[in-house]
């Protein structure tokens, strides 16, 4: 039994139901116990750890519906996010959010000046904070019907937001152009679905020479697959980019990627950034000003932060433990994978537990996406790490029946509930399998 069931996304065409709190505008309101730096919050540390989950968490009492992550300035007084709106109308679906700190307090939430008339969201700083970047629906001229999405900007003067403005071409196109990151020395990462691409959304820098940006460079094979692959953050000196990718037609692997440019320019092949945080069905990130903090959202949950120590970890080392445990099931068996397990635990410990729920959400994932096999195979190394768990049992009786292994799935479904003999949902599938049988 899967305990927090994936969301489905598409992350051009952004559309979900949820609550809409809709804030005062123009009056200034202080929220409660959220002072200082990061909202007050306890600092993280090397594993996802809940972000202002009062505030944020989609089982608080604000009825947002972040469809980003949040952002923070420069300075660390502001912060940004783009949140889901009710009634749903085609084009007009998503508006970015802001939040201010005012002596040393937080004000409640409210709607961006710039937007709430088009679907807005994704917003951008430029490295001194005078600059945010966003991605848009609405026409060139700001009125009319809504459009494909376009990168726009606006400028900060005075403390208040200037009119936005449509960045013109090669950055936008007649296709969807998304993304707009920054780096220090102007170049701008951008992911697009224009022609002459590898397959769906690739990845593509522009780089800023003369007072312009110059026509854009695809990333390569390295970066860009058959897929779709989006920009969602970058280092200031862009020495890696992170990456949230999804092949639409398997989502299993969906998450985000990391990919380092190398010293002749080129980049890394991309790599998972690890089940400890892709598990959570995450789509979005942010870095914060300093570097230190990594923020992304878990779509179904809220915002999760931890410290960004990983991001050089990764660069030797593999945080993708399912594939590590399936690679070595299938080649040297379940006893062998139970050893990896352990030493797993030993050595990358500091940065995942790798624990049932953790199994459990991956194996989920594979068989949503119809993996049956290795979906099997991880569910089978869990009921073998954890026999006492009845949900780790109920897992795995489910992959048996969706891969129509009847006897199986009864035999899994009847250990579940030998375990717990609460579980409803084991004793109904168990009798309408035996009623099949019957007949």
């Amino acid at each position: 039994m899967q305990l927090h069931p994936s969301a489905k996304l598409s992350f051009v065409i952004l559309y979900c139901i949820s609550m809409n709190v809709l804030w005062p505008r123009g009056v200034d309101t202080e929220l409660t116990g959220f002072h200082g730096e990061y909202l007050g919050q306890e600092l993280p540390g090397l594993k996802p750890q809940p972000f202002a989950p009062e505030l944020f968490s989609v089982w608080s009492d604000n009825g947002f519906h972040l469809i980003t992550s949040i952002l923070f300035s420069p300075d660390g007084k502001e912060l940004f996010f783009t949140n889901q709106t009710l009634p749903v109308v085609p084009g007009c679906s998503c508006s970015v959010w802001y939040m201010q700190q005012r002596n040393n307090t937080w004000i409640q939430p409210r709607v961006a000046p710039f937007s709430g008339n088009y679907s807005d969201n994704v917003a951008y700083y430029s490295h001194d904070g005078d600059v945010l970047y966003f991605v848009s629906t609405r026409p060139i001229h700001g009125k009319g019907a809504p459009k494909d999405f376009d990168i726009w900007s606006v400028k900060r003067k005075n403390s208040h937001w200037t009119e936005a403005g449509r960045l013109g071409y090669p950055i936008n196109t007649s296709s969807n152009d998304v993304g707009g990151v920054v780096s220090d020395d102007g170049s701008m990462f951008l992911s697009s679905d224009r022609p002459g691409g590898k397959g769906g959304f690739d990845v593509y820098r522009s780089r800023f020479v003369g007072g312009q940006y110059a026509i854009l460079e695809n990333l390569g094979d390295s970066v860009n697959t058959g897929a779709e692959e989006y920009i969602i953050c970058a280092a200031p000196d862009a020495s890696f980019l992170i990456l949230y990718h999804v092949d639409m037609t398997d989502k299993a692997d969906a998450g985000l990627y990391i990919t380092y440019r190398k010293e002749n320019g080129s980049w890394t092949k991309m790599k998972s950034m690890g089940d400890h945080i892709n598990i959570f069905n995450v789509s979005s990130a942010s870095l914060s000003s300093d570097g230190k903090y990594l923020f992304f959202l878990s779509r179904g949950e809220g915002i999760y932060w931890l410290r960004t120590d990983l991001i050089e970890y990764l660069k030797n080392e593999d945080l993708n433990v399912s594939g590590i445990l399936l690679k070595t099931v299938f080649r040297n068996g379940l006893d062998a994978a139970l050893a990896v397990h352990e030493e797993l635990k030993e050595k990358r410990g500091e940065y995942v537990d790798i624990n049932e729920y953790l199994l459990n959400q991956r194996g989920h994932q594979l068989l949503d996406a119809n993996r049956y096999i290795e979906a099997i195979a991880l569910f089978q190394i869990n009921v073998a790490l954890f026999p006492d768990s009845w949900n780790a049992y109920d897992s795995l009786g489910e992959a048996y029946l969706k891969a129509r292994q009847i006897e199986l799935a009864i035999k899994s479904y009847e250990k579940s509930l030998v375990l717990n003999p609460e579980n409803r949902n084991a004793a109904r599938i168990l009798e309408s399998l035996n009623t099949v049988l019957e007949y």
